[in-house]
């Protein structure tokens, strides 16, 4: 199982290096359908390795994001440029959760909460 989790940790990091260039050319460029679907399709990867390899934390956080990025995909919802920052902020979270996880702090639990908050605000 170990080494499961081990690629899988390979992984989620290379997927979220793959994310932060694409949140950076959203920035550059705009909304663009075939980002958003790599965005999602990112999100939904980490979301369900995560839960599949005991990363509980970073699951739930790609998870939230996941559901705001399925709404832009189904265009059920706008991207907008507060999305976008957030989804920043999850990125660099998600990377700091899966190199951590088990071994959270309460307040990096505190944290993983307030985020999955925002995203789950946005657009509503």
């Amino acid at each position: 199982m170990e080494e499961f989790r081990n690629t899988y940790l390979n992984e989620a990091n290379r997927l979220l290096s793959e994310l932060k260039t694409n949140i950076e050319d959203l920035k550059k460029n705009g909304e663009n359908d075939d980002l958003i679907y790599n965005i999602f399709r990112i999100v939904h990867s980490i979301k369900g390795g995560g839960a599949m390899f005991g990363f509980e934390k970073s699951s739930t956080l790609a998870g939230a994001l996941e559901d705001r990025y399925e709404e832009i995909k189904d265009k059920e919802a706008r991207l907008t440029p507060e999305l976008i920052e957030i989804t920043e902020i999850c990125n660099e979270f998600l990377i700091y959760l899966i190199n951590n996880e088990p071994e959270l702090k309460s307040e990096d639990i505190t944290k993983q909460k307030e985020l999955i908050k925002k995203v789950k605000k946005i657009g509503k």
